[in-house]
């Protein structure tokens, strides 16, 4: 399966908050896993735990970090935060924009 339709449904599930997630390579096998949002403003941010960070990277590589962003009407673009988090893993952010269905993928 797509892991963009696993991660669609997971922010579907989780809408009016960010949903966030890893994806990650294993064995040749592209996953998405969900992750719990540990913000504090959940409905505009989004913090994955080191602890389930590190879980997850445990089992492959992670090649990517997916949220979405809540009340966006047209295709979501990176904020201050989300381009700064890139600049410290260095995996590409892709961002599903809610309730639009409209994907963006920030990598510089």
């Amino acid at each position: 399966m797509n892991w963009k339709i696993d991660a669609e449904n997971w922010a579907k599930l989780n809408y009016p908050i960010e949903s966030c997630g890893l994806v990650v390579n294993i064995n040749n096998i592209i996953k998405f896993f969900p992750c719990t949002n540990e913000a504090t403003s959940k409905d505009n941010n989004f913090i994955i735990s080191p602890q389930e960070y590190a879980e997850i990277e445990d089992m492959g590589d992670i090649i990517a970090i997916f949220h979405s962003h809540c009340n966006c009407y047209e295709i979501p673009k990176p904020s201050s935060n989300d381009i700064y988090g890139y600049n410290i893993y260095k995996v590409p952010w892709y961002i599903l924009g809610l309730p639009s269905n409209l994907w963006y993928k920030y990598n510089e």
